[in-house]
């Protein structure tokens, strides 16, 4: 029986919200957070409401560092939670806890998290991506592009952000953009929090998040003997078909797998 599906299988049924039917984009991940995150005493879950500071980092407390935070005590209902991500050095600087939570920070505390993670793609930045020429049967090295059409200062001076997408927790616009400034709504927290909480339950589980193909992630779970791949929902742990094929190494891609996926191809090295 796959182990982590056991780990990612939470509650998927959220508390019947006022505000948030089935069919919201954000109805699966808000109810895969019910032990994290709460409604409203009118029954609401205000999915368009801007997130603040001392609200997002509480809630990343919660599903990153709980046994902590049940020894930590503050005389405000955020300080232990800021003291617990501080502690663990994810938060630097003046933090106003009032303030919107803006999109730049979250992929600063996601990327120095990730890290500690040891996921496969943790360590990537600008100087290790490869495109794969499939004529000469090689990688090469591309010129070094941004994320998105807006992070290009961002990324000058911090890989997180291209961690955090390489580890599949953030994504951009439809547009191509990623809008570091830009504060989340509690729908938006969310979606992103549900992945870190089901990335940390994949990793318990001795298994590493490789790359997303379509709606599923690839992921590989290492075993006594092996390391198996599969192609799981994210917030389930359900497998799906594979859908992807491994490629002959040659000399030069010796140490690499190739992965054909829906939505393009992957390395792993």
């Amino acid at each position: 029986i796959f182990a982590a599906a056991v780990l990612l299988c939470t509650a998927v049924c959220a508390d019947d919200y006022k505000d948030v039917a089935d069919t919201h984009w954000a109805s699966e991940q808000i109810a895969y957070l019910s032990d994290e995150i709460t409604g409203y005493p009118d029954g609401t879950f205000q999915p368009d409401k801007t997130v603040t500071r001392a609200e997002f980092v509480s809630l990343l407390a919660r599903i990153a560092f709980p046994e902590e935070l049940k020894n930590e005590t503050g005389s405000t209902w955020w300080e232990p939670a800021f003291r617990v991500c501080e502690a663990n050095n994810l938060l630097s600087g003046t933090f106003g806890y009032s303030a919107p939570m803006p999109r730049g920070e979250i992929a600063n505390i996601l990327g120095t998290l990730c890290r500690g993670l040891d996921g496969v793609n943790a360590r990537a930045d600008a100087a290790e991506q490869f495109v794969i020429n499939w004529n000469e049967q090689r990688m090469q090295s591309p010129a070094w592009q941004p994320m998105f059409s807006d992070t290009a200062d961002f990324e000058m001076f911090s890989d997180a952000l291209r961690v955090c997408v390489n580890q599949g927790l953030l994504t951009g616009y439809p547009d191509g953009t990623f809008r570091p400034k830009n504060g989340v709504t509690r729908a938006e927290a969310a979606a992103i929090l549900a992945r870190l909480k089901a990335q940390i339950a994949l990793h318990k589980a001795d298994c590493a998040y490789i790359c997303t193909v379509g709606q599923n992630w690839l992921i590989a779970q290492t075993g006594k003997t092996e390391t198996s791949l599969h192609l799981v929902k994210p917030l389930t742990g359900e497998k799906t078909p594979l859908g992807f094929s491994f490629r002959t190494k040659t000399d030069e891609l010796a140490g690499w797998r190739l992965f054909s996926g829906s939505d393009g191809t992957y390395v792993w090295g």
